[in-house]
């Protein structure tokens, strides 16, 4: 699970420009499922190093878009290459049914996770491309998904906060991919979803648009095991799940 805030801690990501129409994500988002259950979404505010620049950048995306990178050598040239603020396909939610379901049956906190996990997928595959550095210079009149997965990995409730976190590694040829993981409270795996979706995009900024990108990820780190105190005897390989 990534190292973030608890969901009582306020989202220290705000939009500061006027011009950020997408309540996604600004702060908490809120919207009726099936007109009876209230879904709520906030931003959860990242712990990691790593992903602290990026999340910056999503909630400042104005800021700074034009300047040049820092540089520690001294008498460094005046015309470098500038840094465009080019955001990466990935982002970190609090989401719960705001809703005490009591001891309904846990085939309806699947139902209620299911329709949770299709929120905010297109919008992840499009922040290199429509955000950032190059907004307005594409743009994305279409895109509708072509299938959708999910696997249930242990019980879980979805009247209480869940982590939901979503990474979109490709988009190429019109087609983008989504993979994302749901955890609770206690950092424990309940969820996995993987969707395919199709795009139309125009390039309306030939000259300055940057319409391709090669991201890096990181490998996995051990934090912790439940081997005994002794060796184990055989070459099996156990995680925490």
């Amino acid at each position: 699970m990534p190292r973030v805030y608890p969901p009582e801690v306020d989202a220290i990501y705000k939009p500061i420009s006027k011009n950020f129409t997408h309540s996604d994500f600004a702060g908490e988002f809120t919207t009726n499922l099936f007109d009876t259950a209230k879904f709520i979404s906030k931003s959860a505010t990242a712990l990691e190093p790593d992903l602290v620049p990026s999340f910056n950048s999503l909630f400042n995306h104005y800021k700074d878009e034009n300047k040049s990178s820092s540089s520690s050598n001294v008498g460094a040239d005046e015309n470098a290459k500038k840094i465009p603020n080019i955001l990466t396909p990935y982002t970190l939610r609090w989401v719960k049914i705001d809703q005490k379901l009591g001891d309904k049956s846990a085939q309806l906190h699947t139902i209620f996770l299911g329709c949770i996990s299709d929120f905010m997928l297109a919008l992840t595959n499009m922040l290199p491309y429509t955000f950032g550095y190059n907004r307005g210079k594409i743009t994305v009149p279409m895109t509708v998904s072509l299938d959708h997965s999910m696997w249930f990995h242990r019980e879980f409730r979805v009247d209480e906060w869940l982590l939901f976190e979503l990474e979109s590694p490709r988009l190429i040829n019109g087609r983008g991919f989504l993979y994302g993981n749901f955890y609770n409270q206690k950092g424990l795996h309940v969820a996995t979803i993987a969707q395919e979706n199709l795009f139309r995009s125009e390039i309306k900024d030939h000259v300055n648009a940057i319409p391709k990108f090669l991201f890096s990820r990181s490998p996995p780190k051990l934090i912790d095991s439940e081997f005994p105190n002794e060796k184990p005897s055989t070459t099996s390989i156990g995680s925490k799940l």
